[in-house]
């Protein structure tokens, strides 16, 4: 039984380059590589897991801080790379 993100996107669709479209899409080959799941995310900004969760379902972290776009794909929960690494700056400089 296939497991991940590639188990509901043929193949020929999930192994194909993406090309750059927009500034927020990633410059490297596969965007699937670019894609992070909320444990990965929740590592990366230093905070729980169900706070994460908690907030994406309000649009805030902790009633105040807009939290970065995600994507969902059936169930599943995704962040671009890209879009964790502009929101941590755009956070960076109201500081």
């Amino acid at each position: 039984m296939k497991r991940g993100l590639k188990a509901g996107i043929p193949r020929k669709i999930a192994d194909r380059p993406v090309s750059k479209v927009e500034n927020n899409m990633p410059s490297s080959g596969n965007i699937l590589a670019e894609l992070l799941d909320v444990k990965q995310v929740s590592e990366i900004i230093n905070i729980p897991v169900s706070t994460l969760n908690k907030g994406r379902m309000t649009g805030t972290l902790k009633g105040q801080t807009p939290l970065p776009r995600h994507v969902k794909i059936g169930k599943t929960v995704r962040y671009l790379r890209t879009e964790i690494y502009r929101w941590l700056n755009e956070l960076a400089q109201q500081q």
